[in-house]
């Protein structure tokens, strides 16, 4: 099927590529199917481009590159809707958020990763305990550092 966007114009989408997100992805539960494109080559970024909104794309991240000790701890129960007979299956993708006004300042929601069964491009969005990943984790961790004025008298 072809389908218009606004960030990447006409798109062919084979309909095995598409993802479903039964509930949707957090703030959007109408929006339920999906598609995953690169960005460019050598980011870690793709885009999460919905095929029920032609202007709702975000762009996301497998956790991995983000924080290489990222292993949430997720239930059975809490993916059983997406028919995981294998667990290597599993993808995992987290929502970025990029500040327009600052791009220094991206995050990443650690805490509510996007869980798709690979096999058959079903997809959930879970949401962790707060303690154990943060919903704004910082891309880069100290983009502008402030510099320390030197004190009077003190050996530089």
């Amino acid at each position: 099927m072809t389908f218009l966007t606004t960030r990447f114009g006409e798109i062919d989408v084979p309909e095995e590529k598409a993802i479903t997100i039964p509930d949707g992805v957090l703030g959007f539960p109408g929006r339920t199917r999906f598609l995953v494109l690169d960005h460019f080559r050598d980011v870690p970024f793709k885009w999460l481009q919905s095929l029920d909104d032609p202007d709702l794309a975000f762009v996301v991240a497998d956790p991995r590159s983000i924080k290489a000790e990222y292993q949430p701890a997720v239930r059975a129960s809490e993916v059983s809707d997406l028919d995981v007979t294998d667990e290597n299956d599993l993808a995992v993708l987290v929502v970025v958020t990029v500040p327009p006004e600052n791009p220094l300042l991206m995050t990443a929601n650690l805490q509510g990763p996007i869980i798709v069964n690979a096999r058959n491009r079903r997809g959930k969005q879970l949401v962790l305990a707060a303690s154990d990943y943060p919903d704004r984790y910082p891309l880069i961790p100290d983009p502008a550092p402030a510099r320390q004025p030197a004190v009077a008298g003190t050996a530089s």
